[in-house]
């Protein structure tokens, strides 16, 4: 699609998702997510269940949120998930003030969002960013059924805005 003459409004999901969907099972650890957003350089993705089907979202905040509550339930101490400390630094730490936990036993299912916002492909663009900002999200899972096909993203949408209005080259993704 020539985007040089397009309007946002007659542009829909299918043309600027992200089709290397990165997912992530129920049962996974929330170490193995961590590892996953930081190797990929995402902040988020689809959860599915055995079937493949969305069961709902996992973003940072949730890996945050629960890191936070795990700390605050034992002892007070600095979040773990995004951190990383070399050996002769854990031996200097007091053990009474600092926890953490297993992250391999900690899994999505206790953490997740299973309250999805999702979209099909042929969503319109200006009602994807609509969806965004009523409902204060980040991204939107493009779904082919009950199957995650793609996701759109707040930047996907500003890269495209940005590349309709000439305030940059037309993106890549």
């Amino acid at each position: 699609m020539n985007t040089s003459t397009t309007s946002p409004k007659e542009l829909c999901a299918h043309d600027i998702m992200s089709r290397d969907l990165i997912t992530i099972p129920l049962d996974f650890s929330l170490g193995g997510v961590a590892n996953i957003f930081c190797e990929n350089g995402i902040s988020g993705a689809p959860v599915v269940d055995e079937a493949g089907n969305l069961a709902g979202v996992i973003s940072k905040s949730d890996l945050i949120k629960h890191d936070a509550e795990a700390a605050t339930r034992v002892v007070s101490g600095p979040a773990t998930y995004f951190r990383t400390l070399d050996d002769e630094t854990l031996q200097e730490l007091d053990p009474d003030r600092f926890h953490e936990e297993d992250l391999e036993s900690a899994r999505v299912i206790d953490v997740y969002t299973d309250n999805v916002i999702t979209a099909t492909t042929t969503t319109p663009l200006p009602s994807l960013a609509k969806m965004m900002v009523l409902h204060g999200i980040h991204r939107i899972i493009i779904l082919d059924g009950e199957s995650p096909v793609g996701v759109v993203t707040s930047m996907d949408l500003l890269r495209r805005l940005a590349s309709l209005e000439g305030w940059m080259d037309e993106p890549t993704a």
